[in-house]
């Protein structure tokens, strides 16, 4: 659904928080964006997210569901998900951000739970995502295609002793007492 011929994703900075008593992630993505020309709309590609919160990340203002952005379920396919539309005007070249706060969904296909019974040590449970081929607009809203690559750097908060791995880089670990967040930075470009 997205419009990365017109707008395209530069850098997504994500803050990522997982619930393993509710088997969901809570997440913060602050997605980047450069016109390509001018444009009225960003769409980006989602599925089975619970959409929370839109902020323009250079003025602070909260976007009003329903006015200024909304999920097309007119749009709606099973296979594809659901388009969000968030209404901006842009010229080419033009750069700006939002920051968009969500929950995925239990059903959400991307993202697999293996409870602690059903590990090799039967002590801790287990999570692992899979983003192909279009699994990734489970995960986060963004532009869910190869032609759309983009530099991602990720934060994962987690109940300890539970360790976050993800691709990319580690650059650090801060521990907050019953949680340890986890971050990471991929440089090169990735769809």
């Amino acid at each position: 659904f997205s419009n990365y011929d017109q707008v395209t994703q530069q850098t997504i900075d994500s803050n990522y928080k997982i619930d393993f008593d509710t088997n969901t992630i809570t997440g913060k993505t602050k997605i980047s964006f450069k016109a390509k020309r001018d444009g009225e709309v960003i769409i980006l590609d989602t599925n089975k997210l619970d959409i929370l919160q839109i902020v323009d990340s250079d003025t602070g203002f909260i976007l009003e569901k329903g006015s200024d952005w909304y999920l097309d379920k007119d749009a709606e396919l099973d296979s594809l998900g659901t388009p969000l539309k968030i209404y901006r005007s842009y010229q080419e070249k033009n750069i700006f951000s939002y920051v968009i706060t969500y929950k995925t969904s239990k059903d959400c296909e991307a993202v697999q739970w293996i409870s602690k019974e059903k590990t090799a040590g039967k002590e801790l449970p287990y999570m692992f995502t899979q983003c192909q081929s279009i699994f990734c607009r489970q995960l986060l809203p963004c532009q869910d295609t190869p032609d759309a690559k983009v530099i991602v750097n990720t934060s994962i908060t987690v109940k300890n002793p539970i360790f976050a791995l993800n691709s990319g880089i580690y650059q650090s670990k801060i521990d907050n007492g019953d949680t340890s967040t986890y971050f990471y930075s991929q440089k090169v470009p990735i769809p």
